[in-house]
């Protein structure tokens, strides 16, 4: 099975193409204008890279979120288009949860990913093998409110660790992540784990969390 992942919720948005589970390539799109169009011009000339085509997918993911209100926008609308147009399955998967997923290490896992003005988007894990049990909802707040109660020898893993690292080491914690970009390869390796979740195009909707008290309209959702 040809499984395309999309990743655009950061501003290195990234690609990848993996065939049964195992990754073909990956691409990386730092810097670039952030494109339908331009999205898929790079995933058509990977395609043709790997002596494939758009008809080969069979499967595509795509990481909803949280992030970038245009990057996530760009990547969830171009996966509807090649979905729909060709009727491959859809399977979302959050940025928090392919994070986690590159964490090497058993325990509490925390997926933190920057906001501004020490504040980050939050979901913690237990972690066992490859096996996820989210044991927070997602939010966003001041990462003081976040991690105010959470065992400091959790794993802290996401764009958060590479800004306010000085502020959580003062905090407690020790143990950071060295691998904390979100990754399509990773995203594609738990959509071919689930693709019997597989939904319609147009069931995929970008994953947004309001700040506390603050309500996102419908057509922002």
């Amino acid at each position: 099975m040809i499984n395309l992942a999309i990743q655009s919720a950061e501003s290195k948005e990234s690609f990848a193409i993996l065939k049964d589970g195992k990754v073909l390539s990956e691409r990386f799109l730092e810097g670039r204008e952030r494109t339908s169009d331009i999205l898929g011009t790079e995933i058509e000339e990977e395609l043709i890279n790997q002596k494939l085509s758009a008809k080969d997918v069979e499967l595509l993911t795509v990481v909803t979120g949280p992030g970038s209100f245009t990057g996530l926008k760009v990547g969830v609308a171009y996966a509807q288009g090649f979905s729909y147009g060709r009727n491959v399955p859809v399977v979302g998967i959050t940025a928090f949860e392919v994070l986690a997923r590159q964490v090497n290490a058993d325990g509490t896992v925390i997926s933190l990913i920057y906001a501004r003005n020490l504040r980050a988007y939050c979901q913690i894990y237990n972690k066992v093998g490859e096996t996820l049990t989210p044991t927070s909802e997602p939010q966003i707040n001041s990462i003081e409110s976040l991690l105010a109660k959470v065992p400091k020898d959790s794993t802290i893993v996401g764009s958060a660790v590479i800004e306010y690292k000085a502020e959580l080491s003062k905090m407690g914690f020790k143990s950071f992540s060295s691998n904390n970009q979100i990754l399509a390869s990773t995203a594609g390796k738990i959509g071919f784990e689930r693709q019997s979740e597989g939904v319609d195009a147009f069931e995929i909707k970008p994953f947004y969390i309001a700040e506390p008290g603050v309500t996102i309209k419908k057509d922002q959702k």
